[in-house]
């Protein structure tokens, strides 16, 4: 593992400064001015792992959930999980450089409704008798499933999570195994829907058979209205941040969305920022020690 630990410490001493802010998102018609972010802070000494998670007010939940890690020549703060759950997001990183800082963003969107059933009318002779109930309306129920992969021995793999029947996937997420001595055992490499109530997560890892290492794919299933994808991909040619940003088409919108690095799993390449920069955008930011691609993945609505 000291060859994985090594490789991931030139982050804190070559990356160049930038934010790195991962969204994934929930499809639904709700616009942008109706979303509510809710953000917390927490600082990460060097060397050591660190937690946050952000809450969604009541009446409220996740739409979008999203992590920012300061990652500058000195500082590398490298993302372990994301944890979407209908209340909001958690999210785990390691600090391989200077101190630094993780954020967790849930953006949260009301309850959306069930739509209320119409009532039935009986006649009784010339009078009209309505057959009502006063019913609370129940908000849509999102359940969370997952699935692990064991990376143990591996240089890389997947896994993919299923939504039960009839629902499809809302957002999606991933973990990944973090030592009890702080060693990050896998890297993420990439989250995308592989049908529509399948959502995988791939990564790698150092091959060591002694070291445990595993991903986990994480996805919130519910109903709602179909996604379509629509992708862009950057070549990775030098030691700089390279960004991929995916348009929806005219009359859609960003639901949610994932990405994908190009060549094989132990490609030396980090995704550092995933985010919905605009109603119909999604930007996938990426930085590389070697050469490789990648593609950011807009899922639409």
């Amino acid at each position: 593992m000291t060859g994985e630990q090594s490789r991931l410490r030139r982050i804190g001493i070559t990356i160049m400064a930038l934010g790195a802010m991962l969204v994934v998102g929930v499809a639904s018609n709700a616009s942008a001015a109706t979303i509510t972010p809710v953000t917390n802070t927490v600082a990460i000494p060097s060397g050591q792992v660190g937690s946050t998670t952000a809450l969604c007010p009541t009446r409220t939940q996740v739409s979008a959930a999203g992590f920012a890690t300061t990652t500058n020549p000195d500082q590398g703060v490298v993302i372990a999980s994301m944890i979407p759950s209908p209340a909001g997001v958690a999210v785990t990183a390691v600090d391989f450089g200077d101190d630094g800082q993780l954020s967790g963003t849930a953006y949260c969107a009301q309850v959306p409704k069930k739509k209320k059933k119409k009532k039935k009318h009986a006649k009784k002779g010339t009078a009209t008798v309505a057959k009502k109930k006063k019913k609370k309306k129940k908000p849509v129920p999102l359940t969370q499933v997952s699935a692990t992969t064991s990376l143990t021995g591996l240089t890389g793999g997947s896994a993919t999570a299923t939504c039960p029947p009839k629902t499809s996937v809302r957002t999606g997420g991933f973990d990944t195994a973090v030592s009890p001595d702080g060693n990050l055992q896998a890297i993420v490499k990439s989250g995308q829907l592989v049908g529509p109530s399948q959502w995988q997560v791939g990564a790698d890892a150092s091959g060591d058979p002694s070291t445990p290492a595993s991903v986990t794919a994480i996805a919130l299933c519910g109903p709602g209205p179909p996604v379509t994808p629509a992708t862009a991909t950057t070549q990775l040619t030098s030691e700089t941040p390279f960004t991929a940003t995916a348009g929806c088409p005219a009359g859609t919108s960003v639901a949610f969305g994932g990405f994908s690095e190009g060549g094989d799993f132990t490609a030396d390449t980090y995704v550092s920022g995933l985010a919905r920069t605009t109603d119909s955008t999604w930007q996938t930011t990426d930085f590389p020690f070697e050469a490789g691609s990648i593609t950011s993945i807009a899922y639409c609505a």
